[in-house]
């Protein structure tokens, strides 16, 4: 008898469990299945969650509401937002108490296309349509990467000169688009000649005079030369960025507001480049220095 009370009692726990009052069950726990992607460009979105439910957004400072189809499928019309924005998504009941939660994050579709290829680094990049997988085919060996978030890509490739290189973006699965011709122009500066990462720097610095410059190459594209500075000159310190053309396959020339600061940097090996220039704006001379990288 003791057994049988205990199977009983067992019986209507499981019963109080699963069953509501009126012998209607439980009703299962709302949520949000699933969104479909948010570029940059989109202006509507869809979603699969609960039905009967109200559902809103907020996006970039504003809020959204979507009306719901007895499928569960929900629908926002929305204004274009930047890559890299969060949209959260909350299913709310009828006392307009939150009972699902889902972020979806913006991300970027460009053209897909190659931008530039940096002969310093070895590196080709462009953009496309995030999450695609992007495969470049230089003389017969391919590489392959995928698409950030943000709607861009980059690869380290292999390349002694100059060569067209066939591009393609991934559709879907292993069906890419018809291959792009690109052309990856490697500079004639002969970038072994650069400590990559390095700052080359005057005697001053190394003596720590007040006054010494700094000097370092962050990217080569083609005839142009990117690099950063700092000068610092009787206790002023200035900093910034320019570019410059490659004369040489160990020659940069520089020229800044119309020649009021002009120089022509000369690589005598990886750790020395030598500056001839003339300065009206900081130091108002006449520069003849050596660099180095210690």
């Amino acid at each position: 008898m003791k057994k049988k009370k205990t199977c009983l009692a067992a019986l209507l726990f499981l019963c109080l469990l699963f069953v509501m009052p009126g012998g209607k069950a439980l009703a299962a726990k709302p949520k949000i299945t699933a969104v479909s992607p948010i570029y940059q460009t989109s202006t509507k979105v869809t979603v699969k969650a609960t039905a009967g439910y109200t559902m809103k957004v907020s996006l970039a400072g504003k809020t959204y509401k979507a009306r719901t189809a007895k499928n569960g499928v929900y629908t926002f019309k929305i204004k274009k937002a930047a890559v890299g924005k969060t949209a959260v998504f909350r299913l709310y009941n009828s006392k307009n108490r939150a009972v699902a939660r889902k972020t979806v994050v913006v991300k970027g579709k460009y053209a897909f296309k190659v931008t530039k290829y940096d002969s310093l680094s070895g590196i080709v990049s462009g953009t496309g349509t995030a999450g695609k997988k992007v495969k470049v085919t230089i003389g017969g060996r391919s590489y392959t990467t995928k698409v950030t978030a943000r709607g861009t890509w980059k690869l380290k490739v292999a390349l002694k000169s100059s060569k067209t290189a066939k591009i393609s973006q991934q559709i879907s699965g292993t069906s890419y688009t018809w291959p792009k011709n690109a052309t990856l122009t490697r500079s004639k500066f002969n970038s072994a000649l650069i400590k990559k990462g390095k700052t080359y720097y005057s005697e001053g610095y190394y003596d720590k005079k007040a006054s010494w410059a700094g000097f370092k190459v962050n990217e080569i594209l083609g005839n142009k030369m990117y690099f950063s500075y700092t000068i610092s000159y009787n206790g002023q310190v200035k900093s910034g960025n320019g570019i410059g053309v490659i004369k040489g396959s160990n020659k940069m020339v520089f020229t800044y507001m119309t020649g009021q600061v002009y120089g022509t940097f000369t690589w005598k090996n990886s750790g020395t480049i030598q500056v001839v220039g003339t300065d009206k704006l900081i130091t108002h001379s006449t520069r003849n220095e050596i660099l180095t990288v210690r």
